[in-house]
């Protein structure tokens, strides 16, 4: 029998998601993926890209679709995938994401922040839209700076608004009800994956029927310094204990599935194989199409030296 169940892959930030987003954009067709980012989606309707500005929005745009329009969407992705999706579908919806560790996420946050605010042809190829990415860049200029300078990741940590980071992420996108446990949050996921377990994101690959492999992305240069690293990650701790909770649960959760999952070994050794005989292929020809780039990019930070 045909598997026609929908993934919903809810991209919490800096916890590996742009690597998955890269392998389903080049995996499937754009009438088959629902993009869920503050960025274009492809308009099946008007043939066009077209944004999403809140909820309701893309509410109204898939309830707009054909039940045959509907059934070729194979994967809805994103920081905006919110609780809720699977009501607009008369088939089986299944979600899914990934978890890292809290003190890991905010590292990533800092040093991705100071490298978007540099001026990047690669990271505005990325967009594919330069006014899109301006306004990217613009705001994490300001998310690390004060008085136009560049904030130490101790000083930047110290900004309130960084407390209990995924916690608060996904009660943003209905994943957390008021007063509801952590542990229910997580039952709504049919996968939490773990960041730090590459074999989980390998069996996402299987659920998605991901075929063509690529390296990992968004690999951002580690501007995070810190003196005393194991005081402040304990301090961090701390002062985050929702997310220290989730991440303890995510755990959990992870390691019930895998011992309940049948075969799951198996399929990890599978899509290593796959991996094994198609990434170099694949990553070669990704990197043919960004040398031109590349090295425009080299020439400009060697002439503004």
């Amino acid at each position: 029998m045909k598997d026609n169940t929908l993934y919903v892959f809810l991209h919490i930030p800096k916890c590996a998601g742009t690597t998955l987003k890269y392998h389903i954009l080049k995996n499937f067709k754009k009438h088959e993926i629902i993009h869920l980012y503050k960025e274009r989606f492809f308009n099946v309707k008007t043939k066009k890209y077209d944004y999403f500005d809140n909820e309701l929005d893309m509410k109204l745009y898939l309830n707009s679709l054909s039940e045959k329009q509907k059934q070729k969407i194979k994967v809805i992705y994103g920081h905006r995938a919110y609780y809720g999706i699977h009501k607009l579908f008369n088939r089986p919806v299944r979600y899914i994401t990934l978890i890292r560790e809290p003190f890991s996420v905010i590292k990533s946050l800092y040093n991705q922040k100071r490298r978007v605010a540099k001026f990047s042809i690669i990271g505005l190829i990325e967009r594919k839209n330069l006014k899109e990415y301006l306004i990217f860049r613009n705001k994490s200029k300001n998310a690390i700076s004060k008085d136009k300078r560049v904030l130490s990741f101790p000083a930047w940590l110290n900004k309130p608004r960084k407390r209990n980071f995924m916690t608060r992420f996904l009660k943003s996108e209905g994943f957390i009800e008021k007063d509801m446990d952590l542990k229910k949050a997580l039952d709504k996921f049919y996968f939490v994956g773990l960041v730090k377990n590459q074999e989980d994101m390998l069996f996402i690959y299987h659920l998605l029927k991901i075929k063509r492999f690529y390296s990992n992305k968004n690999v951002s240069k580690k501007y995070a310094k810190l003196k005393n690293p194991i005081h402040s990650k304990n301090l961090f701790y701390a002062q985050n204990p929702k997310d220290v909770e989730l991440y303890n649960l995510a755990n959990e959760f992870n390691k019930k599935f895998k011992s309940e999952r049948q075969g799951f070994n198996l399929i990890i050794k599978s899509i290593k194989r796959k991996i094994k005989k198609s990434r170099p292929i694949n990553d070669f020809i990704s990197t043919l199409v960004y040398i031109p780039n590349i090295l425009f990019e080299a020439v400009i930070h060697l002439t503004s030296k």
